[in-house]
């Protein structure tokens, strides 16, 4: 599950968001003001609690991301070997008969909760609604995350993750900002269930900059959807009047002067602001939402074949069409 922390103001907008993407209110928390939604295997939290650690998030950073939990073999030994290797412990005042989880300090003012066979906090922690979700939906599982931090961050961090999990980590890249230059690398397990973007800028007014100032701090600034049928899901979105972030027809005559698609498929494409790359191994669909709190933003993809990338020549058109709606 991923745990957003927000105030009992926004709440009301994200659950929107999540009605709109497919989610479903399937639970609360027995003794916290925590709800959760669902979509298949996708599970998010909104945190609303007036006190203690999630609170103190957003009166910090604004609604961010505070609670991000992997599932692995071992929960308990995990967490001994990460303490072991000098990770933070993450110790909180638990609710009588509340499921405990070995949890340790993340990027910025957030956690990582290791979960395992032996917890089962659905059952322990929550009151079913009764809801019924769409299984499947379109939305199927967190394809990648992606944490913006200072760019003299990101050695440790990718040394962390890379050190406690079983990850390995690409080669540093350029993403050309209109303002500069944003780094980026990839943290990833072999089976790539796991898929971690670090991205840091030492340029003042580029976005990953822009994002930090807005939310004092590193956080995880997108999160990225895979789906299986992207164009439903454009359709679905502007049937929603969900915000997708609209791209220009000159992104879209680059595409056809690049890779000479079917006129059909550009069609469609350029009617949900869908973006476009392909590789030897297969072919990459990508489609954005607009800001949806102090540059938090959405992604969703469509992966074919046995392509492995993040649609790295789009992001200067993101990027570019990001600046726009914010000038």
């Amino acid at each position: 599950f991923i745990e957003f922390a927000s105030s009992p103001d926004d709440k009301e907008k994200f659950e929107t968001l999540f009605r709109q993407l497919g989610f479903r209110n399937t639970g609360h928390h027995k003794s916290k003001a925590v709800s959760r939604w669902q979509q298949g295997r996708l599970n998010f939290l909104i945190d609303t609690e007036p006190t203690g650690y999630a609170f103190e998030a957003v009166s910090a950073h604004g609604t961010t991301v505070t609670d991000i939990a992997f599932i692995v073999g071992d929960a308990s030994a995990a967490h001994v070997r990460a303490l072991s290797l000098d990770a933070e412990n993450f110790v909180q005042v638990l609710a009588e008969g509340e499921a405990e989880i070995p949890t340790i300090e993340g990027v910025g003012h957030s956690v990582i909760r290791l979960l395992d066979k032996q917890h089962d906090i659905w059952q322990q922690d929550f009151v079913d609604t009764g809801v019924i979700v769409e299984n499947p939906g379109l939305l199927s599982h967190i394809d990648h995350i992606a944490q913006t931090m200072g760019y003299d961050e990101m050695l440790s961090w990718a040394l962390f993750y890379t050190t406690i999990f079983d990850t390995m980590k690409s080669s540093l890249f350029d993403v050309i900002d209109p303002d500069g230059i944003i780094k980026s690398q990839v943290i990833s397990t072999r089976n790539r269930a796991l898929q971690i973007a670090l991205n840091g800028s030492d340029g003042p007014d580029t976005r990953a900059n822009k994002f930090i100032k807005s939310v004092r701090g590193a956080a995880v600034q997108h999160l990225a959807f895979s789906t299986t049928d992207i164009f439903a899901l454009a359709r679905r979105l502007q049937e929603q009047d969900f915000g997708i972030l609209p791209q220009t027809r000159n992104y879209y005559d680059d595409v056809l002067a690049r890779f000479d698609p079917d006129p059909a498929l550009l069609a469609k494409m350029q009617a949900g602001n869908i973006l476009y790359d392909e590789d030897e191994d297969g072919r990459f669909f990508q489609l954005f939402s607009t800001s949806i709190d102090n540059g938090l933003f959405f992604e969703f993809v469509q992966r074919e074949d046995s392509y492995t990338g993040f649609g790295a020549p789009n992001a200067p058109f993101r990027l570019a069409a990001q600046r726009r709606l914010s000038s």
